[in-house]
C-alpha cells in the first residue's frame, strides 16, 4: 500500500478522532527510571489515555502521528513503537512505509472504532478495553475498516504485576502480564486449572462418568512418572495426574527403556530422558503435583501384550488425566518446554517501557497467530488430534507463552485473566475447523454431554471432526483408525470404518422375543448417515490424496491428505452388503438374518452389535476385509476439464460431457451462477494442479468411467455419485490381494438436474441397477 495515502493534511481525515498535539521530538532525554525517552514520548499521558471509556457510546479513539521511527532510535518508545509496526498489509517484496502513527481501537463494543469480534478472541465480549496499534502513515483515512482485521499480537496495552488471585477483582481492562524468558508463572497456570475445575461443569462433571477407574477395568494398570521419586510408579484411580503430549521424532527409541523394576512394580527412570520429558516432570512438580503419564516411560515398550493393552486406551488415559501438557512448539522430544529449563521464549517488544505507566505487546498466540500455528509440527501430528480433542484441559507450551485451553475458556500467561478469557457458551463455542481456519478450533476439548461420556454432537459435527483429523499426518498408514479410533467411541452413533450408522434400538422397538424387524423403514433410517459419509472429496486447494492400502478406496481413512465433505439433506438411494465371520451365539436373533460367510446386509451386522449393549462400549463395529457392496444404477461417463467463473475469476473443475443410458436421454442440467451445476473430484488429481500427474489427467478426459449413483437430493433434483474404477485392490504393502471384479472408488460428482422425475426414472431403471463391488 502506498505509504502517501495516509500522509493527508485534509481534516476531514481526522473527523472523529482525538487528535493529541505533543512537542516535536527533539534529542532524547532521561526519564525518571533510567529510561531513554525523547521528549515526545516522555509527553504522553497514558494513563489518561487509557481511561477513555470504550463503552462510552460519545467517545472517540486517541490518535497520535509518529513520524519516521528507526530501529535504532536512542528513545526506548519509539524503538518499541518500531518493532510494532503493522506490515501484514504489505505485498511481498513491498518496502515498508517511513511514517506512521498510533492508533486506538476498542474492543467489546459496537462502535465505529471497534476491531472485527473474531480477530479478539482474547477479550470477553462484556469486558470492552482500549488497546493501541501503530499503523502506517502520518493520520488515519476515512472509512479505514481495512484496519479492523489487526490480530492481537499487533496490540499494545497496559501491563500489570501479578496479583494474588488472579481471577479475583481487578480493573476492568485488557492488562499484560510480565512473561519472563526463563521462568514460569506457576501460580497462575494453577489458578488456571482450579478455576475450571471449579466453575466449569463441561470440564468437571460430565468427564466424572469416564475416569480412569475405566481404565483400570480395561487395563492391567496404569503407571505415571512420580515426579519426586523418578521412578514409574502404578497409580490409584483416585490419583490425579498430568499427560504430555508431544512428537517423538525419530532418535526417541534408544531412550524407551526405564531401569530395572522392583517389587513394588517400580521402574527407576534412566538418568538421561528426552529433555521434553525432564521439562514435564518440571512443570508437574512446579505445581505442586505429583505424577505425570509420559507414554515413553509408563508403556512397556518391550512388552508386546502391554504395549497394546495401554495404546488401545491411551484415549481414556488423556481423558482421565487432570490436564494435558503440550509440547506446541517441540518438533521432535529432544526438544524442551520454552521457559521451563534452559529453554529460553522467544523475545517480544516489551522491554522498552515508559516507567510511570508500563506498556506491553500482547504475544502471540495459538488462537490468533497464523505463523506461530503453521510453524508447529504437533499440529500435523495424527495421534496428537485425538490427545488434544479428548482431554479435559490443554497447558500449551509455545515458543513465547503458556496458554490454557478447555472446552469453555481460554487463558494466556502474558494477560490477566479475569478480563481476557474467551467463554463457548452453548451455540457459540468454536467448532472444529479445516486448516486455513483458526488453528484452535482443531485442539479445543470436545464437551462429553451425556452421562456415559459421550459427546452429542450429530451428523455434521461429527465429520467436522473427520475432516479436521485428515489434516494430520501419521507415521505408519496402518494406525489410521487406531489414532482416531477413542473420539469416534465417544460418538454417539455406531461406525463402520469411520462412516457412521443410525441406531434404531429403543425399548419400545423390540418384540416379545427380543427381535427387531428390518423393515425398508428402518433399514433406510440407519443406512442414511453411513451414505452421507461416503460423499467426501479431496479438499480443492490441497495436495491430491495419497493411498493408505491397509483401508478401503470407498472409506475417507483409506486415503491420506485434507478431505472434505459434501454437506447436504440427501436421502440414501442403495443397500450396502458385506461380508462376515460366522455370528457369535451370544448375539440377539435378527428376523431375516443371512447365512455366516456370505453377503450380509451391513445394518444387520452393525444392529447385531447395537443390540449387545454395553458389551461393545466402543461401537466401534469391526470389519473383517475392506470390501463393501453396493446396489444401485451404475452409468457409464465421460467428464471434460473447464474453468468455471466465480465471480470474475476462472477456477478450474471438471464436470460430466456424456452419460451412457440406455432407455433414457441425458439430464437436463441446470446453469447455475457459474454455468452448468456439474462438477466431479478425483482423489488423485487437483484440477488447479494438472501437471502434476498428466498421465491421470489425460485418463481423465478421455476414457469412460463407471459411476455408482448413491443419493439424490431432498428435493430429488440433484444426484450424488461415486467414480470407480475397476483395479486390482491392493494390500498394505501395495502387493495384488484381489484382481476379481473389484472396483476402486476415484472420485465423487454430483449433478444439479431441472427434472426431478429424469432423477426418479434412472433409480427405477432396472436396466441399471447392478451390485458393485468395492474394494
Amino acid at each position: 500500500m502506498d505509504q502517501h495515502a495516509f500522509d493527508t493534511s485534509d481534516p476531514q481525515h481526522l473527523a472523529g478522532f482525538q487528535r493529541v498535539t505533543i512537542p516535536e521530538k527533539t534529542d532524547s532525554i532521561q526519564a525518571e527510571s533510567s529510561v531513554n525517552l525523547c521528549t515526545r514520548c516522555a509527553a504522553m499521558d497514558f494513563e489518561r489515555i487509557f481511561d477513555n471509556d470504550p463503552a462510552d457510546r460519545e467517545a472517540v479513539p486517541y490518535v497520535l502521528p509518529l513520524g519516521i521511527l528507526k530501529e535504532n532510535s536512542p528513545c526506548a518508545l519509539c524503538r518499541f513503537f518500531y518493532s510494532m509496526r503493522y506490515l501484514e498489509h504489505l505485498e511481498k517484496g513491498s518496502a515498508a512505509p517511513e511514517a506512521y502513527h498510533l492508533r486506538m481501537f476498542f474492543l467489546g463494543v459496537d462502535t465505529e472504532y471497534w476491531l472485527q469480534p473474531w480477530m479478539i478472541p482474547p477479550c470477553k465480549r462484556d469486558s470492552p478495553s482500549s488497546v493501541l496499534c501503530v499503523l502506517p502513515g502520518l493520520e488515519p483515512v476515512a472509512h479505514d475498516a481495512f484496519w479492523r482485521d489487526i490480530r492481537s499480537h499487533h496490540w499494545i496495552i497496559p501491563q500489570f504485576y501479578p496479583m494474588e488471585n488472579p481471577f479475583g477483582p481487578q480493573r476492568p481492562r485488557l492488562s499484560a502480564l510480565p512473561t519472563p524468558p526463563t521462568s514460569i508463572n506457576y501460580p497462575l497456570l494453577r489458578a488456571w486449572y482450579e478455576q475450571c475445575d471449579a466453575h466449569h461443569n463441561y470440564c468437571r462433571g460430565t468427564r466424572n462418568a469416564r475416569t480412569n477407574n475405566e481404565i483400570h477395568r480395561a487395563s492391567s494398570e496404569i503407571r505415571c512418572i512420580d515426579v519426586h521419586e523418578r521412578r514409574v510408579v502404578p497409580v490409584r484411580a483416585t490419583d490425579r495426574y498430568f499427560a504430555l503430549s508431544y512428537v517423538w521424532g525419530k532418535e526417541i527409541a534408544q531412550s524407551a527403556n526405564a531401569g530395572a523394576g522392583s517389587s513394588d512394580g517400580s521402574r527407576v527412570l534412566p538418568a538421561a530422558i528426552p529433555k521434553v520429558i525432564e521439562d514435564a516432570i518440571l512443570v508437574v512438580a512446579g505445581l505442586g503435583e505429583r505424577y505425570l503419564w509420559a507414554d515413553l516411560y509408563c508403556i512397556d515398550q518391550d512388552n508386546e501384550v502391554d504395549k497394546h493393552d495401554q495404546i488401545s486406551n491411551m484415549d481414556s488415559i488423556y481423558e482421565s488425566a487432570h490436564a494435558t501438557i503440550v509440547a506446541f512448539s517441540g518438533a521432535d522430544a529432544s526438544v524442551g518446554l520454552p521457559g521451563v529449563s534452559d529453554q529460553p521464549r522467544k523475545p517480544y517488544p516489551s522491554e522498552h517501557l515508559p516507567p510511570t505507566f508500563p506498556l506491553a505487546a500482547i504475544r502471540p498466540s495459538v488462537v490468533n497467530c497464523p505463523s506461530l500455528t503453521y510453524s508447529s509440527v504437533w499440529l500435523t501430528r495424527g495421534w496428537t488430534y485425538q490427545e488434544a480433542v479428548l482431554s479435559r484441559r490443554l497447558l500449551l507450551f509455545t515458543d513465547y507463552q503458556v496458554e490454557f485451553i478447555c472446552s469453555t475458556s481460554v487463558w494466556h500467561e502474558c494477560m490477566v485473566p479475569g478480563v481476557q478469557s474467551t467463554h463457548f457458551e452453548n451455540d457459540e463455542r468454536i467448532h472444529p475447523g479445516t486448516r486455513g481456519h483458526n488453528w484452535i478450533q482443531q485442539i479445543m476439548p470436545i464437551r462429553m454431554q451425556y452421562t456415559d461420556g459421550r459427546f452429542g454432537q450429530g451428523w455434521y459435527e461429527l465429520m467436522e471432526w473427520f475432516t479436521a483429523y485428515s489434516c494430520r499426518t501419521l507415521t505408519y498408514d496402518s494406525d489410521a483408525l487406531n489414532a482416531v479410533k477413542g473420539l469416534i467411541a465417544r460418538s454417539s452413533y455406531f461406525t463402520y470404518m469411520g462412516a457412521p450408522i443410525n441406531n434404531p434400538v429403543a425399548p419400545d422397538s423390540l418384540d416379545q422375543f427380543g427381535t427387531l424387524a428390518l423393515d425398508e423403514k428402518t433399514i433406510g433410517r440407519m443406512l442414511l448417515p453411513f451414505l452421507r459419509a461416503l460423499r467426501w472429496r479431496s479438499n480443492y486447494y490441497s495436495l491430491p490424496l495419497r493411498r493408505r492400502y491397509g483401508f478401503p478406496s470407498w472409506s475417507w481413512l483409506g486415503w491420506e491428505g485434507e478431505i472434505s465433505f459434501i454437506y447436504g439433506s440427501d436421502n440414501g438411494r442403495v443397500n450396502v452388503w458385506i461380508t462376515k465371520e460366522a455370528p457369535s451365539s451370544t448375539f440377539p436373533t435378527i428376523q431375516g438374518s443371512s447365512e455366516s460367510n456370505a453377503l450380509v446386509p451391513l445394518v444387520e451386522v452393525a444392529l447385531e452389535h447395537m443390540l449387545k449393549g454395553d458389551t461393545n462400549p466402543t461401537r466401534v463395529i469391526p470389519h473383517w476385509n475392506n470390501y463393501l457392496w453396493i446396489e444401485g444404477p451404475v452409468i457409464a461417463m465421460r467428464f471434460e476439464f473447464y474453468n468455471r467463473e466465480v465471480w470474475g475469476k476462472k477456477v478450474p473443475n471438471f464436470r460430466v460431457r456424456e452419460w451412457s443410458l440406455r432407455k433414457l436421454s441425458p439430464p437436463p442440467v441446470r446453469e447455475g451462477l457459474c454455468g452448468p451445476s456439474s462438477r466431479v473430484a478425483f482423489h488423485l488429481l487437483s484440477p488447479k494442479d494438472c501437471e502434476r500427474n498428466p498421465a491421470f489427467f489425460n485418463r481423465i478426459i478421455t476414457e469412460q468411467w463407471e459411476c455408482i449413483l448413491l443419493m439424490t437430493s431432498r428435493e430429488n433434483d440433484s444426484i450424488r455419485f461415486q467414480v470407480i474404477d475397476l483395479q486390482p485392490n491392493l494390500g498394505q504393502d501395495g502387493s495384488s490381494i484381489d484382481v476379481e471384479d473389484c472396483y476402486t472408488v476415484v472420485g465423487l460428482g454430483w449433478v444439479d438436474c431441472d427434472d426431478a422425475d429424469w432423477v426418479e426414472d434412472v433409480f427405477r431403471d432396472q436396466t441399471l441397477v447392478r451390485r458393485v463391488k468395492l474394494g
